[in-house]
């Protein structure tokens, strides 16, 4: 009985509900490409704001990633870094929109070093959701680096076509990692000499490893840890806004003691990107289930 009630939700309820969502995806995109990036802009803030008001499960959720890792703040703080997270992830949505010129404003470092590093014998390049993550692949990309970014499906086929055909326009290869043939194509890009990009700070249900982030234990993505310690040169990477349609990014190769060592190398990984989100704290998907016990 229980089956055939998941299977009537299924067919009565999501697929309706898929489409009103896809269609109003359709429609604000539509908008904001009209109005222009400095109206889109604030327009999608304004968005971010409300959503911030009536997802009550990501303002929990937010709520209590905050208390965790920043516990020596006030109350009113971590309630202004919610709020703000809500409106920058609105905001980075609304730049996909305008990102190749936003992507040639990008002030990045080292960029041409990892491309050569890469061309040697592919390289890894590891980071988290931090900043307009989807702006830094392009930036990279438009600088001349190859990349191959292992992502999730997407809920909706038609958002997954959708993103899958924005990063093919600037030469980003997608490999979703559940898909039969994912590991054949991650090391064939890195024998092609092109740079795999894994984000590692979300607990997805891959092979992970729990480590300190914040201070506490989390299960933590061990895939990049287990290429480390195949010899492939590892990267890190981030990127921040600093104003309206301005940010800055770097990557720099990631120092391994021993890259034998994958919980050593998940640790200081996982310590990377925790160093990027303290710079710049309303940057972070604060609203994502982190720690497997929150």
């Amino acid at each position: 009985m229980a089956g055939r009630l998941r299977q009537l939700y299924r067919k009565t309820l999501q697929r309706p509900l898929r489409t009103a969502i896809y269609g109003g995806f359709v429609a604000i995109q539509t908008l904001l490409r009209a109005i222009g990036f400095r109206a889109a802009r604030r327009l999608s803030r304004g968005i971010g704001h409300v959503a911030a008001t009536v997802l009550p499960y990501e303002r929990r959720v937010a709520a209590r990633n905050l208390q965790r890792a920043f516990p020596e703040w006030s109350e009113s703080e971590r309630r202004r870094v919610r709020r703000q997270a809500f409106s920058h992830l609105a905001e980075s949505a609304a730049e996909l929109l305008f990102i190749e010129r936003l992507a040639d404003q990008v002030n990045l470092t080292g960029a041409e070093a990892l491309r050569d590093t890469a061309a040697e014998r592919g390289a890894l390049l590891v980071g988290g959701h931090i900043g307009n993550w989807e702006l830094f692949g392009v930036a990279l990309a438009r600088a001349g680096v190859p990349l191959s970014v292992i992502a999730r499906r997407v809920f909706d086929p038609r958002f997954d076509r959708w993103m899958r055909a924005y990063r093919d326009c600037f030469g980003i290869e997608t490999i979703v990692r559940d898909e039969s043939d994912a590991a054949r194509r991650m090391l064939g890009a890195l024998r092609s000499g092109r740079v795999l990009v894994m984000l590692i700070d979300q607990n997805t249900g891959v092979p992970s490893i729990d480590m300190p982030f914040f201070g506490h234990p989390a299960p933590t993505p061990s895939g990049a840890a287990r290429l480390a310690a195949r010899g492939t040169p590892t990267w890190s990477g981030w990127i921040r806004r600093t104003a309206p349609g301005r940010h800055i990014a770097e990557v720099r190769p990631v120092a391994l003691d021993d890259p034998a060592d994958q919980a050593a190398t998940t640790a200081l990984l996982n310590h990377e990107i925790e160093s990027a989100i303290r710079a710049a704290p309303e940057q972070w998907v604060w609203f994502h289930r982190r720690w497997a016990d929150n």
